[in-house]
């Protein structure tokens, strides 16, 4: 689908800042709109005078959604948008407020960072715009006012809700894309944790760290998407075998630090920051940034859905706001896993941007592997019987409580890859850490009894959790299934080009992921959910180029067993057939939105600005 403005960023608005100095030229919106499919407009307007073009830098020649624009179309949209008068300016200061680098250079110099009642943060959230298309498949322009690209009064709200929400996101973390669309954001809240305005120095971003990032930096762990079909089903789904990705509302996950996020943002050495929970570049659910900055299901989701709900931003523990429905506990083993299922649906059943009954959800489960580095010290605990166990107790929870739900169940990796980081001399990383991260996998010699028996282990879990979910115990319900994702089940190290084992996949304590592999993993589990149950990709290689695959006319859906024609194999495993008891479960209080986020506005084009300061009075209840 076409639509035209996509690649709009700060540059095109900044002429607000210095109106003294800059005019904007009335915009045809014809002519500009011409542009949508990446055509040369018909006809521009020629600058009036000596004026000149500017010429607007951008740190990409990608979109918001990650389709590339031709340098043509972007100066040309620049064209439309601002004109500044050469006999204007002349001097050199003015041109930076044009150049996002400029701007990020001198704000991250540290300059004004010398005093301790003054600083200056950058707040990055109208980088990218995202317009909404109208009934007539354009960009809806209303959101300016007049002729121009002044912002009208209807993007006030979001304008608002954006800066707010920047300013409680940490530096190197913040969210760029303002998307114009007629529901507000959920807005954040300070923490108990972290109760301050988020600065510089409170978010332990000192200038060097400023100098190494930025956005374009950011944007190796970003992703193409160029799905042009993104449409949710023309009425709501009652039957998970026809859940397209834009029908989804909900995000959620259970796990252990993997999903957690511990590490994933750490820098090199810092051995002591993989304490911190990265939950906004986790994998499976994390929130920060957009697609083009950060990989995750979450915003490859948003893509598709941009009012999705449930994901994780920031860094933190499980308990936290930030956290929402990402409840992974660092640590957790499968006997552990209650306690998360229990306060996931407390979160979702309690939160007000949540329909429980009608909103579809996908929740991604991945445990196991800490089972696995702590099975010499208990085998009978973590026992394969003990294992599925522990699974079908969470699982079974979900199918009798959980209305309107897909599970991703991603099988536990193969672990003993992992004991390649320390045999090789060649890398470097500490076998006194991962001794004491995952003794099991580390200790034993190489062709051991023991070593042996960690394989026969890991496999058996690997079967076990097939035999579970082929027994078709979880399809009993049209709104429920669990999917096997499998792409981790026979994982192989990842090398650089001398086939050394690669250490910038893994955090400084060379066990748990980095944002880069949590970017891989997010993709790798994505095109999973889109590939057919019998044909499932099962040894994803993170080392290699990863393509996001797109749903197509013929299977729009997200992939099951019914919609992939597969049928279940025989089974005489201990998994039983017999389908686990489903509750009733209470529909959901009238009071509560049909939809994930709160209505801005009626049909009227007039903004219906109370239902901005409800959701204003609302969100800062829920600060406490």
């Amino acid at each position: 689908m076409c639509t035209d403005l996509r690649s709009l960023h700060t540059n095109t608005i900044l002429h607000t800042l210095a109106k003294t100095y800059i005019y904007t030229k009335p915009i045809n919106r014809q002519t500009c709109t011409s542009l949508e499919c990446g055509r040369e407009p018909e006809r521009l307007e020629k600058t009036h005078g000596d004026g000149e073009n500017v010429k607007l830098r951008t740190d990409s020649t990608r979109s918001w959604d990650g389709t590339r624009v031709s340098g043509a179309v972007r100066q040309q949209l620049y064209r439309c948008a601002t004109v500044l008068p050469g006999n204007t300016v002349t001097n050199e200061p003015l041109l930076w407020l044009f150049r996002q680098k400029a701007v990020r250079e001198l704000v991250y110099s540290g300059i004004y960072d010398q005093r301790e009642d003054y600083t200056v943060v950058l707040q990055p959230f109208l980088r990218n715009l995202r317009l909404p298309l109208n009934a007539e498949g354009k960009a809806d322009l209303s959101y300016f006012s007049g002729s121009d690209l002044h912002f009208s009064v209807r993007s006030f709200p979001l304008l608002a809700s954006g800066l707010w929400n920047n300013m409680l996101e940490p530096a190197g973390q913040k969210n760029e894309v303002l998307e114009l669309s007629p529901t507000l954001p959920p807005l954040h809240c300070p923490e108990q944790e972290r109760p301050y305005l988020y600065t510089y120095h409170n978010s332990n971003y000192g200038v060097r760290q400023r100098g190494k990032a930025g956005w374009s930096d950011q944007k190796v762990f970003g992703s193409e998407l160029t799905c042009a079909d993104r449409d949710a089903s023309k009425t709501v789904p009652v039957s998970v075998h026809k859940l397209r990705p834009a029908d989804v509302k909900v995000i959620a996950a259970l796990g252990d630090s993997i999903t957690a996020g511990n590490g994933a943002g750490s820098k090199p050495n810092d051995v002591f920051d993989v304490l911190s929970q990265y939950r906004g570049l986790s994998w499976s659910i994390g929130g920060d940034g957009n697609i083009t900055t950060v990989t995750t299901l979450s915003n490859i989701l948003r893509v598709f859905n941009p009012s999705l709900v449930g994901y994780s931003t920031g860094i933190g523990r499980q308990d936290t706001q930030h956290a929402f429905l990402n409840q992974a506990v660092a640590g957790s083993v499968t006997g552990e896993l209650m306690p998360q299922v229990r306060e996931l649906l407390k979160r979702m059943k309690n939160n007000l941007l949540i329909n429980f009954q009608e909103d579809w959800k996908i929740i991604t489960l991945f445990v196991g592997g800490n089972d696995l580095c702590d099975y010499c010290k208990n085998p009978a605990e973590f026992s394969p019987d003990n294992f599925i166990k522990n699974i079908q107790e969470v699982l079974d929870t979900l199918h009798n409580e959980v209305p309107r739900a897909f599970v991703n169940l991603v099988t536990v990796l193969h672990i003993l890859p992992l004991r390649e980081l320390f045999a090789d001399t060649r890398v470097k990383c500490s076998l006194f850490i991962l001794n004491m991260l995952c003794k099991c996998v580390v200790n034993p010699e190489d062709n051991s009894v023991q070593l042996d028996e960690l394989e026969t282990l890991n496999r058996e879990y690997q079967r076990r959790t097939h035999t579970l979910i082929n027994s078709g115990r979880y399809d009993s319900r049209e709104d429920f299934t669990v999917v096997i994702q499998p792409f981790m089940e026979d994982i192989e190290m990842p090398r650089d080009k001398n086939g050394v084992p690669d250490i910038s996949y893994f955090a400084p304590d060379c066990f748990h992921f980095n944002v880069k592999t949590h970017a891989q993993a997010a993709r790798s589990l994505w095109n999973n959910m889109l590939e057919p149950l019998g044909g499932k990709t099962m040894n994803q290689s993170i080392d290699q180029l990863i393509y996001l695959s797109c749903p197509s006319q013929e299977h729009p859906y997200l992939r099951t067993y019914r919609n992939s024609n597969y049928t279940y194999p025989n089974n005489s495993g201990q998994a039983t057939s017999e389908a686990p008891r489903t509750t009733e479960t209470t529909v959901a209080p009238s009071h509560k939105p049909s939809t994930t986020q709160v209505p801005m506005e009626t049909t009227s084009p007039i903004v219906r600005t109370t239902g901005f300061y409800e959701q204003v009075s609302r969100n800062t209840a829920n600060c406490g």
